[in-house]
């Protein structure tokens, strides 16, 4: 499973969303309040996770570029 981020991304979203519909309804405290204390080693997981997995699949930078931007032509960027 943590070979694919896109699924750790989604079971981190619906642990997300569990956790703030269980926060704003009032139900279970002491698990909202486990869940909350445990998410930091959810996202650190995802972050670990796309970081090692994770594949870019935009253009390489070139020698006299210095920023990523795709959505602009170099001669705006200037």
């Amino acid at each position: 499973m943590l070979k694919r981020p896109y699924i750790l991304a989604i079971l981190a979203t619906v642990y997300l969303l569990a956790y703030v519909v269980m926060l704003q309804l009032n139900i279970l405290p002491n698990v909202t309040m486990i869940m909350f204390f445990l998410s930091p080693l959810l996202v650190l997981t995802l972050t670990y996770s796309i970081l090692r997995y994770g594949h870019y699949h935009g253009k390489d930078l070139q020698e006299n570029e210095h920023w990523g931007y795709q959505d602009r032509s170099i001669e705006k960027r200037n």
